[in-house]
């Protein structure tokens, strides 16, 4: 664990005037803990490989961007570091913030290369070397291996944003990110002068790896990466920004029901805790939901009874999901329905209402899905809603985040039964809407891409 100094500004940790400024335009007023104790020493220490365990929105992605831009200054020059993520849309948003602290600066470019956009445009912006690359595993992999392959053997940093996702055994990126590691950090070595001796030496390739959980896989990084990450030390740092509040910023609670009457919950919880003003005086909610099909079914429902809402899923084209998000960020929308991809890495800031329409199978799902309100010190509430079935998973939830669920009083069995007509003819409409546009096929199709992706 990481005592964290008490920096009050962003010149006070170390970084150049031009980085400063560009912090202040941007209206970053004080580092958050994990800024203060990462970039300090991601710009003391460029011989050890770094794991950084931080909760989400603690401000981890400046943490990483504004020490390896301060190091690019001196000596621009591309591919100076690569930054993967599990998700196009977390890339996205990393390659925007990249641009948004680098570009004012120092004109820092950054290819954002990722599955859903032209792979040969992609590979054109590599071919000018830009000086981030922020990709998914294998869109990059993919490039690695074709005709023209990028030119990744000068790599000073490497950045695996998710890093317990990221690794995850079973996770569909082991290969492409194996490879990818081994390419960045077992290439020659870069020539630098020690500031201290004023002597050249050699630096390699260094490995950031940034997460808000730790999990067997992250425990063991070494081993999992192999000789190229064992060329350095690895140092860990873990930043406890809740130490010291006494009262937990968001509520979590549970409803229980009966599973075949699931939306009707839902939808009263919607419309008690949001469009009623209730208690929490919500502005913005996330209803997280277990598989692609669900997202569209719940958007559907909700649609059909007048809750304006966006999906978030897999089966959305990259153009869609991008604009959903936008609208959700923007507030246009107040009401994102989403799975699992929406749980981590996004910035979506404000949101005061969290919804699990079903718990996750995986209880560390749980706690990034949760992590999505009550962030950056403000409160927030997370209800899920429990069936008969879930007891085992209601379970490993409270194990998994010390939290005992408490039963929420803002969503009755009386209201829930006033909405069982309105949501059944809700679902029979959004079912034939489905059929119409032939959702069932690209299920199947999608889930035979996922077959042959993994083969």
């Amino acid at each position: 664990s990481a005592s964290v100094p008490s920096w009050a500004n962003f010149s006070e940790l170390g970084l150049a005037d031009p980085l400063v400024t560009t912090c202040r335009q941007l209206g970053f007023k004080r580092p958050t803990p994990v800024q203060r104790v990462i970039i300090p020493y991601l710009l003391r220490h460029d011989d050890v490989h770094l794991l950084t365990l931080a909760a989400t929105g603690s401000g981890k992605t400046a943490a990483f961007v504004l020490p390896i831009l301060h190091r690019l200054a001196p000596d621009p020059y591309g591919i100076f570091a690569v930054i993967l993520t599990p998700t196009r849309e977390l890339a996205k948003q990393i390659h925007q913030q990249v641009l948004a602290l680098g570009s004012s600066a120092y004109n820092v470019q950054s290819a954002l290369v990722v599955g859903g956009l032209d792979a040969t445009r992609q590979s054109l912006d590599l071919d000018r070397r830009p000086h981030f690359c922020v990709a998914t595993p294998g869109r990059l992999a993919e490039l690695l291996r074709g005709p023209r392959p990028p030119m990744l053997k000068h790599v000073r940093y490497m950045v695996l944003d998710e890093a317990d996702r990221l690794l995850a055994p079973g996770s569909g990126f082991e290969r492409d990110i194996s490879e990818l590691l081994l390419h960045c950090t077992t290439s020659p070595t870069l020539a630098a002068v020690d500031g201290a001796t004023g002597r050249e030496r050699r630096q390699t390739c260094q490995t950031l790896l940034f997460s808000a959980t730790m999990t067997r896989t992250l425990e063991s990084v070494e081993e999992m990466a192999g000789a190229g990450l064992g060329r350095l030390p690895l140092k860990k740092f873990v930043i406890h920004e809740g130490l010291g509040t006494n009262e937990p910023r968001s509520k979590k609670k549970y409803v229980f029901m009966p599973s075949r009457v699931r939306d009707a919950y839902l939808l009263t919880a919607i419309r008690e805790l949001m469009a009623n003003g209730g208690p929490t005086k919500a502005r913005s909610a996330i209803i997280f939901v277990s598989t692609c099909e669900r997202a569209a079914f719940v958007s559907g429902i909700l649609a059909q009874v007048g809750v304006d809402n966006v999906a978030l899923h897999s089966l959305l084209s990259q153009n869609r999901r991008l604009a959903s998000l936008a609208k959700f960020k923007s507030q246009q929308v107040r009401v994102l329905v989403a799975t699992d991809v929406a749980s981590r890495g996004l910035d979506i800031p404000s949101v005061d209402l969290v919804l699990n329409s079903e718990l996750p199978r995986n209880a560390i799902s749980y706690v990034h899905r949760v992590g999505r309100t009550a962030r950056a010190g403000r409160r927030g509430r997370a209800i899920s809603f429990v069936s008969e079935a879930d007891v085992a998973l209601v379970h490993a939830a409270e194990k998994v985040s010390g939290r005992v669920l408490e039963k929420c009083g803002d969503v009755t069995d009386e209201m829930a039964i006033k909405l069982l007509g309105p949501v059944a003819k809700a679902a029979r409409l959004t079912k034939i809407k489905l059929n119409d546009i032939g959702f069932d096929e690209l299920v199947q199709k999608f889930k035979e891409r996922k077959v042959r992706d993994r083969k």
